[in-house]
């Protein structure tokens, strides 16, 4: 025997073993982690090395800066050495420009300077080599001015044709008191200053700029910027300037690539170690914890399964998994001595060896009761081999018991360790399923009767099987048999070697003999078929648009489906819809209401159910029932056109439950669509329900149709579906079907005013 495996649903990508419940998020968890700390490192690595590199920007900085000033120092010394010479002052006092030449020309050729300038104290110019475009600067004037002061300064400033140059000013005195004003001037040897950075392998660029624009850089070598990086120092010039100066340092940009690469490398690797590590230490503790207890615990229900109830795990593992191990030795045990009990009291059938029929209404009375206490489901399967009869015929007897003993034998491979089996007749077999599911139940039935076709016979053997289901079904022993037998006969009468679940609609426990006689009986006595009338309300304006028709039968346990479909399986279906349709329009209407009268496909496309309708149908609404599927498509095609013809319209009773699918809708192309009370109730608070009456709202649009929302049980739920566009409602919020001619509730129409006010 075996257990039914659970079904599921949709499954997810982390379904299935530990391995990828637990380690597999836990891995990608881990790997996630392990980027971002491999990333942070390298970018740690990255900065380090950038810090290097601006490290080495700074002190080659520092090496141009120093030696820079160090010229800018000499420059100034050679400057006060010229003006402190006697000659030059004397030449100076008597302004004599030929003893002058003679002595700053040499001096200046011999200091290498480029500029030299000799002015008396009133600013005379007694004397001016080299550039003299030099002159016109305004750091050239501000150091004059100063130098007759007294005071010495020398300065940076951006010559005419924008190089950088070096100044320096210093006072002529003779006997202590000024008489003029020695300038010397040179132009930046950037050559020789950058040479004390070649140690750093640092390319040095100085770029100047007049009035915020940027000219052609100043190089020191020809490096092209590719490879590099580049820090900028602005450097000082002469007060007063306008310009700027800067030091531009670049420096090769290998260093941060390889430090770049040897963290990323290095922390790939201390990553990947850790993933390794991390994995292989969470899958031993899985194994330890859970694993391996729960391969000992899937052995233990296997053995379960073939029949070993003595079988006990070996309980280890984590603390909750073992409790699952005690309780499911708890569990083993009490099956064994259950089990062990049943085959001890049951009476046995001596012929197959399963328990007979007055053993089964014992087990079956058992189980209900306590499923009752336990709130459990009960499935009941009676199965039944069709024509077993020829098989005796043509075999004789003895053929006929070995092929019983071998239809047991097929039941007890079909069902489940637990499950209960008897044989309650002739042929007839019976299962007791606890706890089955409707799905379950019928997949054991389908197994039984595959197994049972297995059996060699000179003709095939088939089985039909009937199904009913506890509590849905039934509650008692003897209803749910003999709704299991209802099933059973339902299958044979659809031409057997078939499964059947009880149908209310489809199946009766009454024999057809009886059925047929009640129908003719209530068909001999139209008057006591009436009609309720329930008002349509026009949702935009409170007005009521139409009454629907509703049959009440004077058997009022028996609901008025449940007479309709005991008249279809009778052959009288049509007869008794026309006569429900005769006593509805025998009532005269109020002016301008339609009337909606329900009909099934089947009767409607009957000759009995068109010629009771009238010829003129332009006040009537005929809704095709959405409890059967019409079997002929043609003929209900030809009646919903002769009804349409006679200036009818068509209705889809309850669209949205049942049959009422978008090819139903597609196939009648309604006048109005009816959306059924399961849709309608709450639809106000469930976002799912308002979706979907949305959806028909829009698809009869589209169609050209109205629709119509039965079941409004409460205000809200009306103010809600006249928002979504619905045309017309119909329920106790509006009034309960009733005797012509039903009023409306005043809270309806209240509603609804507002609406049409904001329409």
């Amino acid at each position: 025997m075996a257990f039914p495996r659970s079904t599921h649903g949709r499954r997810s990508p982390f379904d299935g073993s530990l391995n990828n419940r637990i380690v597999v998020p836990f891995t990608l968890g881990v790997v996630v982690l392990a980027g971002a700390i491999a990333l942070i490192a390298a970018l740690s690595g990255y900065d380090a090395a950038e810090d290097q590199l601006r490290t080495r920007a700074d002190a080659a900085h520092r090496l141009f800066k120093n030696s820079l000033e160090q010229r800018q120092r000499e420059l100034a010394a050679d400057t006060r050495l010229l003006a402190e010479q006697p000659a030059v002052a004397r030449a100076v006092q008597r302004n004599a420009v030929t003893t002058l030449a003679a002595v700053a020309i040499p001096f200046g050729i011999q200091e290498r300077a480029d500029y030299v300038r000799v002015s008396s104290w009133r600013d005379d110019n007694l004397l001016a080599t080299g550039r003299r475009k030099w002159s016109r600067l305004a750091l050239t004037q501000r150091l004059l001015g100063e130098a007759r002061v007294g005071i010495r300064r020398s300065g940076l400033g951006i010559a005419p044709d924008r190089g950088p140059v070096m100044l320096a000013a210093a006072p002529v005195h003779v006997r202590r008191s000024p008489v003029g004003v020695v300038l010397l001037g040179e132009a930046l040897d950037f050559a020789a200053l950058a040479e004390s950075s070649r140690p750093l392998r640092a390319a040095l660029r100085v770029t100047t700029a007049l009035d915020g624009r940027r000219h052609a850089p100043i190089d020191q070598g020809q490096e092209q910027d590719a490879g590099f990086r580049s820090y900028s120092y602005p450097l000082a010039l002469g007060p007063g300037s306008r310009a700027a100066l800067r030091l531009v340092v670049r420096l090769p940009d290998r260093p941060l690539r390889d430090a770049r690469r040897s963290a990323l490398l290095g922390s790939a690797t201390a990553a990947l170690l850790l993933i390794v590590l991390l994995v292989l230490l969470v899958k031993v503790l899985i194994s330890r914890a859970a694993a391996v207890p729960l391969k000992r615990l899937r052995k233990g229900i296997s053995d379960v399964r073939q029949g070993r109830y003595d079988v006990r795990v070996q309980s280890g593992g984590a603390k909750e998994l073992r409790d699952v191990m005690d309780g499911f030795n708890d569990m083993a045990a009490m099956v064994e001595q259950n089990r062990a009990h049943l085959e001890a009291v049951a009476g046995t059938d001596p012929l197959t060896g399963l328990a007979d029929h007055g053993h089964f209404h014992e087990a079956l009375g058992n189980e209900l009761a306590r499923a009752q206490r336990e709130r459990l489901t009960v499935a009941v399967v009676v199965i039944d081999i069709d024509d077993f009869k020829q098989v005796n015929d043509l075999h004789g007897y003895p053929r006929g018991d070995d092929v019983l003993r071998a239809v047991a034998k097929q039941l007890r491979k079909a069902v489940r360790a637990g499950d209960f089996i008897a044989r309650v007749g002739g042929d007839d077999f019976a299962l007791i399923l606890p706890g089955a599911s409707p799905q379950l139940a019928h997949d054991i039935a389908e197994r039984a009767r595959a197994g049972i076709a297995r059996i060699p016979t000179q003709r095939r053997l088939a089985c039909s099987a009937g199904i009913a289901y506890s509590p849905s079904d039934g509650r008692d022993p003897s209803t749910l048999l003999e709704l299991a037998d209802g099933a059973l006969f339902w299958a044979k009468r659809c031409g057997g070697a078939q499964t059947r679940r009880y149908d209310p609609h489809r199946v009766t426990t009454l024999s057809s003999r009886k059925q047929h006689a009640e129908v003719m009986s209530l068909l001999d006595r139209p008057a006591d078929i009436v009609t309720a009338f329930q008002p349509l309300l026009d949702l935009t304006t409170g007005a009521v648009a139409g009454y629907e028709a509703l049959t009440r039968f004077p058997d009022g346990a028996r609901a008025p489906d449940a007479w309709f479909a005991q008249a279809r399986r009778c052959g009288l279906g049509a007869e008794l819809e026309a006569q429900a349709i005769r006593t509805a329009l025998s009532h005269e209407r109020p002016l301008g209401a339609y009337l909606c009268l329900n009909a099934s496909p089947s009767a409607l496309s009957s000759p009995i159910v068109l010629d009771t309708l009238p010829s003129d149908m332009g006040d009537l609404v005929i809704e095709i029932t959405e409890h059967e599927l019409a079997s002929d498509d043609t003929a209900l095609e030809v009646a919903m056109a002769e009804i349409r013809g006679r200036g009818g319209r068509i209705a889809v009773d309850d669209a949205g439950s049942g049959y009422a699918g978008l090819q139903q809708l597609m196939r009648i192309r309604p006048d109005i669509i009816k959306l059924d009370r399961s849709l309608i109730d709450g639809v106000r608070d469930d976002p799912a329900k308002k979706a979907l009456t949305e959806f028909f709202v829009r698809l009869a649009e589209r169609l050209g149709a109205g629709v119509c929302a039965e079941g409004l049980e409460s205000i809200d739920d009306l103010v809600a579906v006249a928002g979504f566009g619905v045309s017309f409602g119909q329920g106790h919020a509006i009034a309960r079907p009733s005797p012509p001619w039903a009023s409306v509730s005043p809270d309806a129409v209240g509603a609804c005013l507002p609406l049409a006010q904001v329409g």
